[in-house]
């Protein structure tokens, strides 16, 4: 299965602790380290906003394929310290 180089930046930025920090918890250190990436990657920014939106629940069209779902679970299950 082909993945799209935006499929699996979108992935990873997902399963990022910092960037989900970011969009929901936003601190100041982490809104200065996430503009300084918005500055350096300005090309990526179409994508961080479809992540952004994702997490906060405005983008619920985004279809993952059942191989990326299961990884994004294990990728969360992991991050909580929960086994599945």
């Amino acid at each position: 299965m082909y993945h799209s180089r935006n499929d699996i930046l979108l992935y990873k930025i997902l399963v990022n602790d910092d960037f989900i920090h970011f969009v929901l918890e936003p601190t100041e250190l982490l809104t200065q380290q996430w503009n300084r990436y918005f500055e350096l990657h300005p090309n990526e920014l179409p994508l961080l906003d479809v992540a952004r939106n994702i997490l906060t629940g405005k983008e619920l069209a985004y279809q993952l394929s059942p191989f990326e779902m299961k990884e994004l679970e294990n990728e969360i299950l992991q991050g909580c310290l929960v086994t599945g």
